[in-house]
């Protein structure tokens, strides 16, 4: 592989598929008649940070599988984007990328331009220094995550997806299993929503006055929505309904808030354990924006995929926030949470995950819904 200067002009089939609740109906698969903006329209106004990465880093693997350069590990960062840079309807680089093959190891240059729907990619520049001294190493003699700290054939998820691993620190499915059925309502544990049949992840318990709810992404029912746990013998028990649910949709994608509350009912308060289940207490909850000034690691539990935790990566609008784990279809609504040397801390609940990669997602802040409701937290 040589230092070499690529331009193309290439077509994007289709950004990205923001996935909600496990058969929600949120979310769009991608197909070669989509383009457009997140949701698979042609309006480009719901472009994020997310998708401009996105978008530019399957222009780039295009331009890379074109041109027989090889990438075990291909990742565009979005971090040096904000919404400032986002225009009404198109973004205009740079980006950079890092590249990890047999060859070349760390951050590249390049162009990139997106309109939502068509995506350029130029002026690649692959530094010298990069490329490895002996190129002749096989893959399995590099640098991996430490297998002990990620379980990639155990996460349940991301098989049909591109799942790089970057910035992922921690991941386990097979120890937090229980959280499919938990036979209570706990952080992380699967909640179904037996009005429209589908399944979330239950959030963080609060509560004002008498009452108590369990804080979930909106897009896991509407007002009236009646909601079961199950447990490992297959018992279900009906625990609550939805009381508030709030959530912008550009299409079938979810694009700003989304938030609700599922009201427990009183008799059934012995079944919840507001506790975060590896016996680590919460300190209180912060915004996404505290999380990132202080370069906390953001973890989180659900349903489909157990416990993860990884890097924050960005903040977008209405409270939404993008950081590192393995998460898929079900975890939504699931507990996030901010660590750092000064304890835990409740951040938001899961929103969005992609079809593309299932190692980056997006979450919802709780800290304007405990302000707006004027919520206790518990935990």
């Amino acid at each position: 592989m040589k230092k070499t200067q690529l331009v193309r002009s290439l077509a994007l089939v289709s950004i990205l598929a923001l996935a909600g609740c496990s058969n929600s109906g949120v979310s769009i698969s991608p197909s070669s008649s989509d383009s457009g903006g997140a949701d698979g329209s042609s309006d480009s106004k719901a472009l994020s940070v997310y998708d401009v990465a996105e978008a530019c880093q399957k222009a780039v693997e295009k331009d890379l599988n074109k041109n027989n350069i090889p990438h075990d590990k291909l990742f565009v960062h979005a971090t040096d984007v904000s919404e400032t840079h986002l225009s009404d309807d198109d973004f205009d680089g740079p980006l950079k990328g890092s590249l990890y093959n047999d060859d070349y190891s760390g951050a590249f240059h390049f162009d990139c331009e997106t309109d939502g729907s068509t995506t350029k990619v130029d002026n690649f520049d692959f530094p010298q220094e990069n490329f490895r001294v002996d190129s002749s190493r096989n893959r399995s003699q590099q640098t991996e995550v430490d297998p002990n700290r990620l379980d990639p054939d155990n996460d349940g998820a991301g098989r049909a997806g591109r799942d790089d691993n970057l910035g992922i620190t921690y991941h386990n499915k097979v120890d937090w299993q229980f959280l499919e059925a938990p036979g209570k309502v706990v952080p992380g544990g699967m909640i179904l929503n037996r009005t429209n049949g589908s399944s979330c992840s239950t959030g963080f318990i609060a509560s004002r006055d008498n009452r108590v709810f369990i804080v979930t992404a909106g897009h896991c029912g509407n007002k009236g929505d009646k909601f079961d746990i199950r447990d490992s013998r297959g018992n279900t028990l009906r625990v609550g309904e939805m009381v508030e649910s709030y959530v912008e949709r550009h299409g079938q994608g979810i694009v700003g808030a989304d938030i609700g509350l599922i009201e427990l009912y009183p008799n059934v308060r012995q079944y919840v354990d507001s506790a975060l289940p590896m016996n680590t207490k919460l300190k209180g909850w912060i915004t996404p924006q505290e999380a990132e000034r202080r370069n906390m690691e953001i973890c989180r539990l659900g349903a489909t995929t157990g416990y993860s935790c990884g890097v924050f990566v960005s903040v977008d609008k209405a409270g939404q926030f993008y950081f590192r784990n393995i998460m898929d279809r079900g975890d939504s609504g699931g507990a996030i949470f901010a660590v750092d040397r000064s304890g835990v801390w409740a951040l938001g609940v899961v929103s969005r995950v992609s079809d593309y990669n299932k190692t980056l997602g997006g979450g919802m802040e709780i800290a304007s819904a405990m302000r707006h409701w004027g919520l206790t937290l518990h935990g």
